[in-house]
């Protein structure tokens, strides 16, 4: 009878969890989107960064690719139309509950120049479309009303054809707030030790 008391205590608590952690997952696929603008630039000189920027995160349907599918670009604030970059997130919830983030990058940058007037033609993007940053993948944590995604210092390394590309290393996700920090690819693949961070205000809500 102890036996089966614990059995089904560690049940419940399993059950308990799990109930949580996909909460957490659901309330943060709902607080991800939007439209973000910085109003500084960031600490480091000629960081992705070095001018006021927008962030759109936008949810796509891209059911080859992901459940859950962000398509993420970057302009300057007073240039909408100028790309500085355009990348795909990817949000899942793993077998031990914990909310990961991939980050892929276009293999063909220049074919999907103008999905953000057209999202719908992300429907047809397939996997071999894009390309993972190895071992850059983020884990998300909620804790105090706020969202924040880390990743081990020193698993990230994208890789020598990828020299001078800004990799993020660190989201928080606050009321209204976008905080985001980066590193450079340097020479040899590995991210340089430098991180440079902005804060970023919500605007509107960004939806396909």
């Amino acid at each position: 009878m102890a036996l089966l008391a614990c059995a089904l205590l560690a049940a419940g608590c399993s059950t308990q969890r799990t109930r949580h952690e996909q909460s957490d997952f659901e309330q943060l696929q709902r607080a991800l989107p939007g439209s973000y603008d910085s109003t500084r630039s960031g600490d480091a000189a000629g960081s992705s960064a070095a001018q006021p920027v927008t962030l759109s995160i936008q949810l796509v349907r891209a059911q080859l690719v992901g459940d859950t599918v962000y398509f993420v670009r970057e302009t300057p604030s007073d240039n909408p139309r100028l790309v500085l970059e355009q990348r795909i997130w990817i949000l899942t919830l793993d077998p031990m509950g914990r909310i990961i983030q991939h980050m892929l990058l276009f293999k063909d940058p220049r074919r999907w120049t103008g999905v953000a007037s057209e999202p719908d033609l992300l429907e047809s993007m397939l996997p071999q479309d894009l390309q993972a940053l190895a071992g850059c993948d983020l884990q998300w944590q909620h804790a105090a009303d706020a969202f924040t995604a880390t990743a081990p210092p020193q698993a990230c390394h994208p890789g020598a054809a990828s020299q001078g590309l800004w990799v993020t290393t660190r989201l928080h996700l606050g009321d209204r707030q976008l905080q985001l920090s980066e590193r450079r690819t340097g020479a040899d693949g590995a991210l340089d030790s430098g991180e440079t961070s902005i804060t970023l205000v919500r605007g509107s809500a960004a939806t396909p």
